[in-house]
């Protein structure tokens, strides 16, 4: 049943970002993917959210909210087939682009992983 529960995860955070980003690409005329960097971001912040919570005896919840959904919802692929373009058209927007998207997914991630350490003390 968590198989199950892990696919339907997944297709909504695929729908989700793939519905976030034709919303958001439409108005932000940057040189990137403005959405699928907040979209990592996001992700990042919430998955370690969700890693602090799941400590306190939720296993099954992150494996389907934090591998299906935010499997889907994130997505590292895009994120280096844009890296690739940005490397051929303008190497400043890559550097830029790989800093910011590496150092602020690490900050955003350890946020959520102590913000939910928080949450969690006050549950558990």
């Amino acid at each position: 049943m968590t198989l199950f529960f892990l696919g339907i995860a997944c297709s909504i955070g695929t729908f989700l970002r793939y519905f976030l980003q034709k919303a958001w690409s439409k108005r932000v005329g940057a040189p990137f993917s403005f959405a699928i960097f907040w979209i990592n971001l996001i992700g990042s912040f919430c998955l370690g959210f969700l890693y602090s919570w799941t400590k306190c005896g939720r296993g099954v919840y992150y494996s389907i909210l934090g591998i299906g959904f935010f499997g889907g919802f994130t997505t590292f692929s895009t994120l280096n087939v844009e890296l690739y373009k940005l490397y051929f058209n303008s190497k400043h927007l890559f550097f830029t682009y790989l800093g910011l998207s590496y150092v602020l997914g690490i900050a955003f991630a350890m946020s959520g992983i102590f913000l939910g350490k928080i949450f969690v003390s006050s549950l558990c």
